[in-house]
């Protein structure tokens, strides 16, 4: 005959027994409601999806778009990632070395880990038109890390033959 302890032990089997199947599903649900907008972000640049014996593939359009994004515009050359110089400015007056790696065409990964904000800010103002005026881009890797990237050498200025 079953006891009342027995009984209480059952259900609880039961319980758990239910809890361990539903789970997942609500689990799985919970995730699904919580990145609904990154899930329907996703689904709108899908291009292709192929389900096989290996698996489901799927391809998006935003890989295309991002490489077609990263080549260099018209006429700029690429730059050999040798080249890339790290700048870390201490001060506002050490952006003349930026500038200098700029004009000859340098990339330059500008670091203002160790700058006052006030001079960073500068730094990027600063950065900005320097890469604008070379025809470059600039791109924000980090929090204070900066990649810029100049479209061509500047030009050596040309001596006035009336000034000599």
């Amino acid at each position: 005959m079953a006891t009342a302890y027995d009984l209480l032990v059952e259900i609880a089997r039961l319980v758990l027994d239910y809890l361990n199947t539903l789970i997942w599903p609500v689990a799985l649900l919970v995730l699904v409601i919580a990145g609904r907008s990154q899930i329907s972000g996703l689904a709108a640049k899908l291009t292709g999806i192929e389900a096989g014996t290996g698996g489901i593939s799927a391809t998006f359009e935003q890989a295309a778009e991002q490489a077609e994004s990263l080549r260099p515009g018209e006429g700029a050359a690429a730059v050999p990632v040798d080249r890339l110089v790290r700048v870390a400015p201490e001060t506002y007056r050490d952006a003349r070395e930026l500038g200098d790696h700029l004009a000859a065409g340098t990339p330059v990964l500008l670091d203002l880990q160790d700058l006052p904000e006030a001079d960073a800010k500068r730094f990027v103002d600063f950065s900005a038109g320097a890469v604008l005026i070379s025809r470059g881009f600039i791109q924000r890797m980090d929090a204070r890390q900066f990649l810029l990237v100049p479209g061509a050498p500047a030009p050596r200025p040309v001596a006035d033959p009336a000034q000599n």
